[in-house]
């Protein structure tokens, strides 16, 4: 029993802990947990052999990217509006390299990535069917209402479910075109998952999808022959429409497309309502850059500054006269907000190595890699207006995840670290 025990433990126990840093995340803050034990993983292996930062080559280009984004955190402490919290949030940041260190060693072993993929996949695949029975009967398995017509799921009360499934679309999609190599069926699980995004009435899930399907499609459809090409687009095509159509039954959805009109008219107050009062929050934003646009004001610090900033009748000042929206609600702003120019020629560079990387992976037929690449670019695409980079308990934690996810999939390097 126990030679059992350890095998499957050998076998799945690390595929397991790296895949529920996106598993647990219906359950809020405990999906910092794994990535918690894996850090601390990182840190005693990096312990005992303090040359694997600069000798595992898996490593050396993990540290490039996560340089980019956290010196400039590092370097906003020293005009922190809320040093306390700036000065928490990139230390905890600091922890991310231990965990990418741990994921890329632990998943060394062959099929254990393959194993963190099939978990994943089919993670998703449930909570999309879950939350299409919430839209279709009102209730999820778990008996969780939607809100307002917004589906959930799992993630009751919290309307994080389509953006969750639309970064992953690119992985999906790889994951579900392998299934359906055995089984054409599995494609039926396509225009499922593409409508439960489309109903969760998040704009900033519909931004992610397009992305992800435009970027992945367009990288990869170059490389294969043309009647493939138009069998892949009409795949996707026809899912889109399907998904389209029947979330078009579906009154909440209609209503979210034609407030998104809004965007479009000249009258500043309809489209500040049809953007949930986000060019509000975006006005008070570049007036905080405008005078410290260095450096920022810290990461995390958004709230802390705000009210000094909001003008009389601000509308989030009116529900806490106390603290404003915790981030600017858009990836771009909030960089420049928080860590200034600097923030942004790092996020610059940043892009600079993904839109290689992509390249790269097109280039080399890596396809895998290139699925893990493309969630990461629709996670941190800058016109993103949902989510906050800095917030290292969700969406930077996402993020780095990917990253690291991606770099184990990375072909042609082989890494000591491993």
């Amino acid at each position: 029993v126990q030679t059992r025990w350890l095998q499957f433990w050998q076998d799945w126990g690390w595929p397991i802990l790296v895949a529920a840093c996106v598993l647990l995340q219906p359950l809020g803050n405990s999906a910092n947990l794994p990535m918690l034990i894996l850090a601390i993983v990182g840190l005693s292996h990096f312990l005992r052999r303090p040359s694997v930062l600069g000798r595992a080559a898996k490593m050396r280009l993990l540290l490039f990217p996560f340089a980019c984004l956290w010196l400039p955190m590092a370097l906003s402490l020293t005009d922190a509006a809320d040093l306390s919290r700036s000065l928490q949030t990139v230390l905890v940041f600091l922890l991310f390299p231990f965990m990418g260190l741990a994921i890329l060693r632990t998943l060394a072993p062959a099929g254990r990535s393959e194993r963190v993929l099939t978990l994943v996949a089919v993670t998703l695949t449930l909570w999309s069917l879950d939350g299409l029975l919430q839209a279709v009967t009102g209730y999820d398995v778990f008996g969780h209402p939607h809100i307002d017509g917004q589906l959930t799921g799992v993630f009751h009360p919290k309307q994080t479910l389509g953006a969750i499934l639309a970064v992953f679309t690119p992985l999906f999609l790889f994951w579900l075109s392998a299934q359906a190599r055995r089984h054409p069926a599995w494609w039926l699980l396509l225009p499922v998952y593409m409508t439960t995004i489309l109903l969760s009435g998040k704009r900033s899930a519909w931004i992610m999808l397009g992305v992800a399907v435009l970027l992945y499609g367009g990288l990869l459809l170059t490389r294969l022959p043309l009647r493939r090409r138009l069998a892949a687009l009409a795949l996707v095509g026809t899912a889109a429409v399907a998904g389209s159509l029947t979330a078009w039954q579906q009154p909440h959805f209609r209503a979210k497309v034609e407030t998104t009109a809004g965007l479009a008219s000249l009258d500043l107050a309809r489209a500040d309502t049809a953007t949930s009062y986000r060019l509000t929050i975006w006005e008070v934003g570049t007036r905080i850059f405008s005078d410290h646009w260095i450096n920022g004001i810290g990461p995390r610090a958004f709230r802390t500054v705000y009210p000094d900033y909001a003008l009389p009748g601000d509308i989030f000042m009116a529900m806490n006269p106390r603290s404003g929206p915790t981030h600017p609600h858009q990836i771009l702003l909030e960089i420049a907000v928080e860590t200034g120019v600097i923030g942004l020629a790092g996020y610059a560079l940043f892009w600079a190595w993904l839109l290689r990387e992509l390249l790269w992976a097109q280039r080399m037929g890596a396809d895998q890699y290139l699925a893990w690449l493309v969630c990461l670019a629709a996670a941190l695409f800058p016109l993103d207006a949902g989510h906050a980079l800095y917030d290292a308990s969700f969406w930077g934690g996402i993020s780095f995840w990917l990253l690291f996810m991606a770099l184990r999939q990375r072909p042609g390097v082989r890494s000591r670290a491993s």
